[in-house]
């Protein structure tokens, strides 16, 4: 059996999978042990993937079927004469025996030509097999040992090992075989949380090597970047790693992160890091010079996207754009809007739809607060709303609580707004129908 597409060199098919229900979960998880066990299937990183589905048999069982509809676009359909039922029955004369088969086991016994393994691929979303994943503490793992909203830090679990800090002397020991977001306690009752070394907290807590990109422009560039599970990406600038530890969970589990620092004890440091967070196998780390060299030439028209965080960022963008499928996206990163017009500049030639944004993060405090209960003055009698108390000079800063009234939740802006750290330009590799570009400027 083979697979032959229509188009040679056709680009790989890899959609996101359906959302399915908690019983559907589990049964994709026991029907992929099953086949896993039977060695009917395998673990497969290859850039193609097609959708689980669960169709609902009679007897209340499921059936899974993997959606091909994608790849049957590009697939040569095979004709073949069907014959006549009269001749195959003619063909039983003078049998005295017969033999039945199981379909549904033989449909795994139909062998695949090699070459064309890779297209068969089938996204699961059997999320016990991704990134994080174990659910519990295991001697060797990195957790985050959560203190304070503003005070974390990543510790490696050692069973002889202890960690010191105001709150008391925690044993790792006592760590081992707990879950994930557990609180643990001290000999001297105090208390700290152990969570997982999510993208998100790793970028809190990482060594500050480079200026790095927090969550907000991060989940944006994931969003404007299309990425999805099986994505291959280019990263130039790999600095402290933060956008790469999030690039490489939104590509998960057959995608592959390609990230490139000059700098070679970044690169090695880097490397590092992603050991410790288990996304090796998701991440390469290479010392190159992308502004100088480029990117190199075994990856040309691999990429889905590529990212920019370079301080002469156009001169990288004509090998980006080799390194692009048709319609692939490009993101580069300026802190300066003297380098995003230049940029942009370079980028009307070979690239569309160019669009430039500055994402401000602002964050506001909630809070529970007791308000006075006044009378107002036109409300009818008995009813009362809520008043705020005045502040005084010394109480600016903080909010008013008082033991009279009800308690209220209130929120503000928070005191402290953090201000421009960068642009984030975006631009479509143009298709060879394409002949105009859009270019334009927005806030967000």
């Amino acid at each position: 059996m083979s697979v032959e597409c229509k188009v040679p060199g056709a680009n790989p098919i890899a959609k996101s999978p359906y959302r399915l229900a908690p019983l559907e979960m589990q049964e994709l998880s026991n029907q992929l042990q099953e086949l896993l066990d039977k060695d009917f299937i395998r673990p497969s990183y290859s850039p193609w993937g097609a959708p689980v589905l669960f169709v609902k048999k009679k007897d209340g069982s499921f059936r899974m079927c993997i959606d091909y509809r994608e790849l049957n676009k590009l697939t040569i359909k095979n004709r073949y004469p069907l014959p006549r039922i009269d001749d195959l029955f003619d063909q039983l004369q003078g049998a005295q025996y017969f033999s039945k088969i199981d379909l549904r086991s033989g449909y795994h016994q139909l062998r695949v030509q090699d070459e064309d393994i890779l297209e068969t691929t089938m996204l699961s979303t059997d999320y016990t097999k991704k990134l994080s994943f174990n659910r519990y503490i295991n001697d060797g793992d990195l957790v985050i040992v959560y203190e304070k909203h503003d005070n974390m830090k990543a510790v490696k679990v050692c069973e002889k090992s202890v960690l010191e800090n105001r709150f008391g002397v925690f044993k790792h020991s006592d760590w081992i075989g707990k879950p994930y977001g557990c609180k643990v306690s001290s000999h001297k009752g105090g208390f700290v949380y152990l969570l997982s070394p999510t993208p998100e907290l790793w970028t809190l807590v990482l060594s500050h090597r480079t200026q790095i990109l927090y969550i907000a422009d991060i989940s944006f560039v994931i969003m404007y970047m299309e990425l999805i599970p099986g994505c291959v990406v280019l990263e130039s600038g790999t600095g402290s790693g933060s956008l790469t530890t999030s690039l490489a969970r939104a590509i998960a589990p057959m995608g592959q992160v390609y990230t490139f620092d000059f700098h070679e004890q970044r690169a090695v440091a880097a490397r590092e890091d992603f050991e410790k967070t288990g996304l090796s196998s998701l991440v390469t780390v290479g010392v190159r010079d992308i502004q100088g060299e480029g990117f190199p030439e075994d990856l040309i028209g691999l990429a889905d996207a590529v990212f920019l965080d370079l301080p002469q960022p156009w001169l990288a963008i004509p090998s980006a754009g080799e390194m692009l499928k048709q319609d692939g996206v490009l993101c580069s990163f300026s802190p300066c809007i003297e380098q995003v017009q230049r940029s942009s500049e370079t980028l009307t030639s070979k690239f569309t739809d160019i669009r430039t944004f500055e994402v401000l993060l602002r964050t506001y405090e909630v809070r529970e607060a007791k308000m006075d209960q006044c009378q107002g003055e036109e409300s009818t009698p008995g009813s009362q709303r809520p008043c705020k108390r005045k502040h005084h000079a010394g109480e600016a800063n903080h909010w008013q609580q008082d033991n009279s009234g009800s308690p209220i939740v209130m929120a503000r802006p928070s005191s402290e707004a953090k201000g421009h750290t960068g642009y984030l330009t975006f631009a479509r590799l143009k298709c060879v129908a394409s002949s105009s570009s859009r270019v334009a400027s927005f806030v967000a």
